[in-house]
């Protein structure tokens, strides 16, 4: 009596093809989402640090006669000044000091009252070079010394809003989060089929060999895929 054909092999062997290759889908999305990623942390992070340093070196310049005489008023109007500008709207909060870390200055005077000490939140701040969005703080705060003749003579601290970089960066994380998960199946689904089409003849072979046992015979012609 003649075995039934048994397929199992052929089912067993498209089915492990049609998991590498979603495997493989996945690894190779993974890893062009953290490319784009990373390049688009890299644009941000570039973009941050130009703003910011214009910002700080804009106005430590601007500041270093006020800052200099201890010209408290004037100090103050020209970070009022910085701040109505259209250009530096990410800017939250900006703090002047002395070279000993007391406030001259600030643009939230009830924050930073005059004469209070700055020293905590300069600590906390960053060089405008070493700034970077990538993280999940959406306020960051970046320093630059005030310079005027050549030498320092106070420092200033501003507080730069990058919530607005943060969701981008959720927003593309989600959408290459979502294209890769339906490559990924349709990947999958395909190679499974196009891998049971590829198998067919093995598959026919398979079953002729069990039905005939061990005397071999020709497969007839219209038994051929």
């Amino acid at each position: 009596m003649a075995k039934a054909p048994d397929r199992r092999a052929s089912v067993s062997l498209g089915t492990r093809v049609a998991i590498a290759v979603a495997l493989l889908m996945v690894t190779l999305g993974a890893v062009a989402s953290q490319y784009v990623l990373s390049t688009l942390d890299r644009m941000n992070d570039a973009r941050l640090r130009e703003v910011s340093r214009l910002h700080v070196e804009g106005l430590a310049v601007a500041l270093g006669p006020l800052v200099l005489h201890q010209d408290i008023w004037e100090v103050y109007d020209t970070l009022d000044r910085a701040r109505s500008d259209a250009s530096t709207k990410r800017l939250l909060f900006t703090v002047v000091t002395d070279e000993k870390g007391q406030v001259i200055a600030a643009s939230d005077p009830e924050r930073a009252p005059v004469g209070s000490d700055a020293r905590p939140l300069l600590a906390a701040a960053t060089p405008p070079e070493r700034l970077t969005a990538a993280g999940d703080v959406s306020v960051l705060t970046v320093r630059a010394p005030v310079m005027f003749g050549g030498r320092p003579v106070g420092e200033i601290a501003s507080e730069i809003d990058v919530s607005d970089l943060l969701a981008e960066r959720r927003r593309v994380a989600l959408w290459l989060i979502a294209g890769n998960a339906t490559l990924t199946l349709v990947m999958a689904i395909v190679a499974y089929f196009v891998i049971q089409r590829m198998l067919r003849p093995i598959a026919a072979l398979t079953e002729h060999m069990l039905s005939t046992g061990d005397v071999p015979t020709p497969v007839p012609a219209d038994e051929l895929p």
